[in-house]
C-alpha cells in the first residue's frame, strides 16, 4: 500500500497544538513535514504537559519522562531550528519554500510580513505553494492579531460555553485542545480540498481557519435558529428538560448513562417495555411529547428511581434488546479501554523509543488503500537541521557559519 500524500512536503511554522495537529495528519498521511522551531527554546508546546498537574497511576509513564503532549501533535515530523526573525533564517525558509507544496502557519497576520512568511512574499517564490493559517479569529477584523487559544476563540466566544451551561449551574470548562483538534483536522483537510484544485489547475492558493469560525460551525444551528427566530432551543437543567427521553441517569453502580432519542414518540413504546414498565405507554401524563415536556420533572425523577435498580451495563444489555438509543457516559480512563475503539483500529500500536508499547489515536479518518502511518517518534529540537539544510543547498561550511552565528541549532 503505497502513501497518500508522499512526495509532499510541508513547511510547518506552527507552535502549540491547533496547526501542528494539522501538519500531524499531513504526515500521518506520508507528506514529509518539517516543523520550524526557535534556536533558544523551540516550540512553547514542549514541556507544557508537565505543568498540568497529572499525577501517573502507579508504573505509568511520568509527564517528565515522555511528553504526550509533543509526541502526538508532532510525530512523524523532521524539526528545523532556526531563527526566522532574522533575514538569514528567513533566507533558509525562503529556499525551502521553493521546493514545498504546503506552508502551514500559526502566525499571527501582522507579524507574518515582518518575518517574510507572509502569503504574498511566499507566492511570490512558489505559485503553487499551497499557503495555510490557522489563527484565533480569522485573518480579517478587529480581532486578528488577538492571541487566542482554543478556550477564548473556539469555546467562549463562539457561544458554545454559555449554551452549554444554560439552566445547569456553573460554566463548564474545556478539556484540552478539544478545539484544537477540530480545527487541526478541518485545516488539514481544506488543504486537501486546495491540492486538488491545484492538480487541476497548477494553481496555488491561502487557505484560513480560525479556531473562532470552528468554534461558530459548532455552534451553526443556534446560530441559525437565533437568526431566524430571534431565539435559539433552551437547554434546561437535567431534572427538568424539554425531552426526558434526551437526558443522563445514574444508575445503580452510580455510573452514568444518556439516553438520546429524537423524534421521542416513535421510541417511547420500547422504552417503556426496556424498563419494565409498559403501562407508562399509555400514562396520560407521558403517552405525547407534549405531555411529557409538561411533566417532564416528575418523569425524570420517576426514572431516576427506575434507573437506580440496576447497573449500568444491564441497562445497555437491555436497551440494545429493545433498540434504545443509548450510550455510557465514561470517564477518559473507560474510553481508553473501549473495545469499540480497538475494533476499529482507530489507535497505532507503536514501540516508542522513550515510552515503550503504546497506543497513539489516529486522526479521524480511515482509508482502505492508503492507510496512515506512524513511523517516527516527535523530534528532538533542530534534529534534522543539518539534513535539511544540505537537501537545499547548503554546504557543511555554510552550515556551520549559521550555527556559530546563532541562526540555526
Amino acid at each position: 500500500m503505497s502513501n497518500l500524500l508522499e512526495g509532499l512536503r510541508v513547511i510547518e511554522a506552527t507552535s502549540y497544538a491547533a496547526a501542528s495537529w494539522a501538519g500531524a495528519i499531513l504526515a500521518d498521511l506520508g507528506a514529509e513535514v518539517i516543523h520550524l522551531e526557535h534556536t533558544d527554546h523551540g516550540d512553547p508546546l514542549r514541556g507544557v504537559i508537565g505543568g498540568l498537574g497529572i499525577t501517573p497511576a502507579p508504573g505509568k509513564l511520568t509527564p517528565q519522562a515522555f511528553d504526550v503532549l509533543w509526541e502526538f501533535e508532532n510525530r512523524n515530523k523532521r524539526s528545523l531550528s532556526l531563527r526566522l526573525s532574522h533575514p538569514q533564517g528567513q533566507e533558509v525558509v525562503h529556499r525551502l519554500v521553493r521546493t514545498a507544496d504546503v506552508f502551514l502557519t500559526n502566525i499571527l497576520p501582522s507579524k507574518r510580513a515582518e518575518l517574510g512568511v507572509d502569503y504574498a512574499t511566499l507566492a511570490a517564490l512558489s505559485p503553487r505553494l499551497i499557503y495555510a493559517s490557522l489563527t484565533g479569529y480569522g485573518d480579517r477584523g478587529p480581532l486578528r492579531d488577538r492571541t487566542a487559544f482554543d478556550h477564548t476563540a473556539f469555546w467562549a466566544r463562539s457561544g458554545l460555553m454559555h449554551a452549554l451551561v444554560e439552566g445547569r449551574g456553573d460554566l463548564p470548562w474545556l478539556r484540552l485542545a478539544t478545539g484544537d483538534h477540530m480545527a487541526g483536522a478541518i485545516l488539514a483537510g481544506a488543504i486537501g480540498f486546495a491540492l486538488f484544485h491545484r492538480e487541476r489547475t497548477g494553481q496555488g492558493q491561502q487557505v484560513e481557519v480560525s479556531l473562532y469560525h470552528v468554534g461558530l460551525a459548532a455552534m451553526a444551528i443556534d446560530l441559525e435558529t437565533v437568526w431566524a427566530y430571534g431565539a435559539y432551543m433552551p437547554q434546561g437543567p437535567r431534572e427538568h428538560p424539554r425531552d426526558p427521553l434526551y437526558n443522563y441517569y445514574r444508575c445503580a453502580d452510580q455510573k452514568w448513562l444518556l439516553v438520546s432519542m429524537a423524534r421521542s414518540q416513535a421510541y417511547w413504546p420500547a422504552f417503556c417495555r426496556a424498563l419494565g414498565r409498559p403501562q407508562l405507554q399509555d400514562d396520560p401524563r407521558f403517552a405525547h411529547p407534549e405531555g411529557r415536556t409538561a411533566n417532564s420533572k416528575v418523569l425524570v425523577e420517576l426514572l431516576d428511581h427506575i434507573f437506580a435498580t440496576r447497573p449500568r451495563d444491564e441497562w445497555g444489555r437491555i436497551f440494545d434488546e429493545h433498540d434504545v438509543v443509548w450510550a455510557p457516559v465514561q470517564t477518559p480512563e473507560e474510553a481508553a479501554q473501549d473495545p469499540q475503539l480497538f475494533a476499529n483500529e482507530l489507535c497505532y500500536q507503536v514501540r516508542h523509543p522513550a515510552a515503550g508499547a503504546l497506543p497513539v489515536l489516529k486522526p479521524p479518518f480511515l482509508f482502505s488503500e492508503t492507510p496512515s502511518r506512524y513511523h517516527r517518534a516527535a523530534p528532538g529540537l533542530g534534529q534534522d537541521t543539518d539534513a535539511i539544510l544540505q537537501e537545499i543547498g547548503y554546504g557543511p561550511e555554510e552550515v556551520a557559519m549559521l550555527r556559530q552565528q546563532g541562526m540555526v541549532h
